[in-house]
Order: C-alpha cells, then structure tokens, then sequence
C-alpha cells in the first residue's frame, strides 16, 4: 500500500520523524507491507447490484 496523504495533528508527523525515527520507519514498514485487500463482499443495493466490496467483519491476517 503507499501513503498518499498524511495528516499530521498537532505536528505528530514531524514529532515522529525527529525524536522517533526508527519509531517512524517501523510505522512505513508495515504500511508498505500491506498488499492488496480483497473485495469479498457482494452488494445488494438497488442501485449498486453485484458490486464487489470491502467487508469490514472480515478479518485477513498477513
């Protein structure tokens, strides 16, 4: 998975980076280590019949 956009509140991101940077590596690590997340779930919305979508109460362990 690759981050597109990060939200740093209050500065944590820059925190991070700083003060914990093996903290921080160890956190992209397992971002990018996440492949894909399978569609598994078929909808039954009127207007999005046969969709395939992300089930929530599945849970994938990599």
């Amino acid at each position: 998975m690759k981050t597109v956009y990060e939200y740093s509140h209050l500065g944590g991101s820059e925190i991070l980076q700083v003060r914990y940077p093996e903290i921080d590596a160890q956190i992209n690590d397992v971002i990018a280590k996440i492949n894909d997340v399978p569609k598994i779930k078929e909808s039954k919305e009127k207007t999005m019949s046969g969709r395939m979508l992300y089930s929530p109460k599945v849970t994938l362990i990599y």
